[in-house]
């Protein structure tokens, strides 16, 4: 497997998958209209399509907000959140204003519900984020939050959290709660100041599913030297504050989350 498979700048993997037909089928006209095509990985096609057809016997019109998620994605992400332009949630999904953090603290706030760019799981295309259609107002934009998970997705996020009893092959790597301790990498003063906003880890995330006979196999072949040599480059934002703690990210958010 090449190192840039493992970060997110190699997709010649990835096939496009269709949703929209098997959703037109349930009678999910707007849904079907609404759900883009993804990228996943080539061998990711029929288990999704397994996936599906179990959750519309159940009742469900699962759709897919993100499969495979290249790094340019992935670090617009932290450039959109880093310039206000996207929310920048704390460990209670609460709005933290930009202009009261160091790089530092954004980086420990961002790390908490999105991934360090080259960091990915989505970036090996075998993962994907799902959501019921059929809870979903035909006028309402998919947020994927806590609120939801709880709120219009509970029966469906109920359901598959039996069905990923039976089958063995989908695992969730976010589904552990975070923690009360803020990183041990943020500065003393940070930590304390930041206490009641920010833990160390990634916040469960009940949407994110990962196929872990793939997922093995590049959990194997990621290690912390790919991230060093990708995060090289000082070119990239943050990079004076990412590079001198890759190790410190690649144990807190990569590693402690693998599934194998």
């Amino acid at each position: 497997m090449k190192a840039a498979q493992l970060v997110g700048l190699d997709s010649a993997e990835m096939v496009w998958y269709d949703s929209a037909p098997a959703l037109l089928a349930q009678g999910y006209r707007q849904a079907a209209t609404r759900q883009a095509p993804v990228l996943i990985h080539r061998d990711l096609h029929q288990p999704v399509t397994q996936l599906q057809q179990a959750a519309a016997e159940a009742g469900f019109a699962l759709g897919i907000a993100s499969g495979y998620r290249d790094f340019s994605r992935q670090l617009s992400i932290m450039q959109q959140k880093s310039l206000g332009e996207r929310a920048l949630l704390d460990r209670f999904g609460i709005c933290v204003p930009l202009q009261t953090l160091t790089p530092t603290e954004f980086l420990a706030v961002y790390l908490m519900w999105s991934a360090l760019p080259g960091a990915s799981r989505h970036h090996w295309g075998c993962d994907i984020d799902v959501f019921d259609w059929g809870a979903l107002a035909p006028a309402a934009r998919l947020q994927l939050t806590q609120a939801e998970v709880e709120g219009i997705f509970a029966p469906f996020y109920t359901w598959l959290e039996c069905y990923l009893q039976r089958d063995a092959d989908w695992r969730r790597p976010y589904a552990r709660a975070l923690g009360s301790q803020a990183p041990d990498w943020l500065n003393a003063a940070s930590g304390v100041r930041l206490s009641s906003q920010i833990a160390a880890g990634i916040g469960p995330e009940p949407w994110h599913l990962s196929y872990a006979p793939l997922a093995f196999r590049y959990e194997c072949e990621t290690h912390a030297e790919a991230l060093c040599a990708l995060w090289d480059n000082p070119d990239l934002p943050l990079q004076a504050q990412v590079r001198p703690l890759i190790s410190y990210l690649y144990r807190d958010y990569v590693a402690a989350y693998y599934i194998g």
